[in-house]
């Protein structure tokens, strides 16, 4: 199979490592180059790319500490504001939909979790807050994009607990959930 590949910016690999530094490598005549990398920090908990639906993910949100930050895909740092909790954030979703107040500005709806329960802001406004059956380790949107309804988010919890959370504007419904009766592990991945 052959792949012609006009912009360098297809082949791009994004990471997040303990010493707080993100690394972005790109492809160019062949070699890895650096694109940008950033200067040391809180050790990196999460790393999402994010962007609007049906659109190259682009953008780069990390999670350090309590801390969310997010980066263009060149390296320049537009958004960062503290959660102001006590707890380190373990697993981190974003949805992002634009609203058409000018070209610059996104909507932007975090999902984050911690202890026993996931935490949704919209913007650095706490929406809710959503207990769940035992402490969440990782989160995904339904399907990578929300479900049908574009809010339908999965947890998986450190006691192998998994389940589906409608993220509505007003509040959470709880969809379902399958506990772990045998007893064989925490979820980690999705």
């Amino acid at each position: 199979m052959d792949l012609n590949l006009n912009r360098a910016d297809y082949l791009q690999v994004v990471v997040g490592d303990h010493d707080g530094v993100i690394m972005c490598f790109g492809m160019k005549k062949g070699e890895a180059v650096t694109v940008f990398k950033t200067l040391p920090g809180q050790k990196i908990a999460r790393l999402e790319l994010g962007g609007v639906l049906n659109t190259p993910q682009e953008k780069i949100f990390i999670a350090a500490g309590s801390e969310i930050r997010g980066f263009t895909k060149r390296g320049k740092q537009f958004l960062s504001f503290e959660t102001n909790l006590t707890e380190s954030i373990k697993a981190m979703v974003l949805y992002i939909n634009i609203d058409v107040i000018n070209e610059f500005l996104y909507y932007f709806k975090f999902v984050f979790c911690f202890s026993f329960k996931i935490l949704v802001l919209q913007g650095s406004d706490v929406m809710y807050e959503i207990e769940v059956p035992g402490p969440p380790t990782v989160l995904a949107l339904h399907n990578g994009n929300g479900g049908d309804s574009g809010e339908d988010l999965l947890f998986g919890t450190s006691d192998g607990k998994l389940g589906l959370i409608q993220i509505t504007a007003s509040r959470p419904l709880h969809k379902w959930e399958i506990r772990n009766e045998k007893k064989r592990g925490g979820m980690f991945f999705m």
